[in-house]
């Protein structure tokens, strides 16, 4: 797909991390997978605890005990109930405040969990389960698959599901009635794939109309290989609008009514009629998701003092950024959800709510790709702009992150002033504060007496 070459970050606006207001909590093991229900996010551990926060404020719910030997795979959030399945193929059914209404074992490890209109639609082994509030079966289908099956997506009457193939091979596309089971089509989706530990990775997803079907796979092959693939399907006719093949892994993709945001090799956007390539950054993207015009992802930006991690919200349009702030970090990957007030991004063992629209300050820059430069921008935040380097990856040239020791905040020199005994003073000799001025003062001072005391004693 040809490239547009557009590479750079423009910021108008742009609030800073108090303003977005982020909280956090830890919930004391690894998350597994989140999801919400107006505004409450739902998010499961490996170690079988399942928990619910209020997305306003960050207070916890409601916690529920999936048992001993549980380790939750996926969770699922509808307007009365909340259901979450297990490595051991047990589909759990709570209310909202988590109180168990009834748990069903299932024919294989739970691959993914969607709650649609009272229906409970969940994947295990090679089988689609559609299931009332009372765990009984409205009817299930079990599909030509080794691999398993992606968590289901659900819009418009309709339920859509990818098969896992376990050779390089295009991997199937079903839509079946919702009501019914009824199959209404199927087509050829993406390579299905492999991943490090044996599964399937398959992924569906609806644009906000439910008039294009994003399904996405990845192939892990020998030797550490990757080969990724997305494709864009027709939700009435079934018909494959365009498909792409990547030679690295594509990241976190979310889905607008005009276009797909995914990292395939720094965040892009591909047309959703035809696929043409609208922007892209050259800045790695985790936890895409998107809402009401805006992309919301975490990235690293790295440099010789380490990897620092930033939460950016950008237009999704002109890539505009609204916002971002740093984020303290101890997992490279994440998962992310949004709530009607807040992003919500669950890493490690920790979750943290974002304030989707902060308050705008009366200033903008721009960072070009490979400059290192930025223009001017809010003083005293926190938010900062990552100038694109030829490897893809961003080095911070404002804000608050960690930066070269001789640069203050300011970005004004610091100099080392060095006494005839080998001790030093510093001091910033461009003076952006009045403090700078009296240390500049000061050194200077310093160093006469110095001198003075020096000669008298010759």
């Amino acid at each position: 797909m040809a490239g547009s070459g557009l590479a750079s970050v423009v910021t108008a606006g742009m609030a800073t991390a108090r303003e977005v207001s982020p909280w956090e909590t830890s919930v004391g093991d690894e998350i597994s997978d989140l999801a919400r229900s107006g505004t409450v996010a739902y998010g499961a551990t490996v170690s079988g605890t399942l928990f619910g926060v209020d997305a306003s404020s960050g207070t916890r719910s409601a916690v529920a005990d999936g048992g001993e030997g549980s380790q939750y795979t996926a969770v699922a959030a509808g307007k009365e109930s909340v259901a979450a399945g297990t490595e051991d193929g047990t589909l759990h059914c709570y209310t909202r405040s988590l109180s168990t209404r009834w748990k069903l074992p299932l024919a294989g490890r739970v691959a993914g969990v969607t709650v649609a209109d009272g229906t409970i639609l969940a994947t295990a082994g090679d089988t689609l389960y559609a299931l009332g509030p009372d765990a009984e079966t409205l009817w299930k289908k079990q599909l030509n698959t080794d691999e398993g099956l992606s968590t289901p997506a659900v819009g418009d009457g309709t339920v859509y599901v990818q098969e896992g193939l376990s050779s390089d091979v295009v991997g199937l596309v079903y839509a079946f009635d919702l009501q019914s089971g009824s199959k209404l089509w199927d087509t050829n989706g993406p390579t299905a794939s492999q991943d490090d530990y044996g599964f399937k990775r398959g992924f569906v997803q609806l644009s906000p109309d439910g008039s294009r079907l994003i399904a996405r796979a990845s192939k892990h092959q020998q030797f550490g290989d990757f080969n990724d693939g997305i494709a864009v399907v027709d939700t009435e006719t079934g018909v494959m609008q365009w498909r792409t093949q990547a030679a690295k892994p594509f990241g976190a993709t979310a889905v607008s009514n005009e276009a797909v945001f995914t990292d395939d090799g720094g965040l892009t956007a591909y047309a959703l009629t035809d696929g043409s390539e609208l922007w892209r950054l050259g800045e790695n993207a985790d936890a895409v998701t998107y809402a009401d015009g805006t992309v919301y992802y975490k990235h690293v930006i790295s440099s010789r003092y380490g990897d620092k991690y930033r939460v950016r919200a950008i237009d999704s349009t002109n890539r505009t950024v609204q916002w971002e702030t740093s984020v303290r970090e101890d997992h490279e990957d994440s998962i992310a959800t949004v709530t009607p007030e807040r992003y919500v991004l669950a890493s490690g063992n920790r979750v943290v709510g974002y304030r989707r629209t902060g308050v705008s300050t009366t200033s903008s820059r721009t960072a070009s790709a490979g400059t290192g430069t930025d223009e001017t921008g809010p003083s005293g935040g926190t938010t900062s702009v990552g100038a694109v380097s030829d490897e893809g990856t961003t080095r911070e040239t404002s804000g608050t992150a960690d930066r070269d020791p001789t640069t203050s905040a300011a970005g004004t020199d610091r100099r080392v002033f060095l006494h005839p005994s080998g001790g030093f003073l510093t001091g910033r000799i461009t003076g952006d504060s009045a403090f700078g001025a009296v240390i500049a003062i000061f050194s200077v001072l310093s160093l006469l007496s110095t001198w003075i005391i020096y000669f008298n004693k010759e």
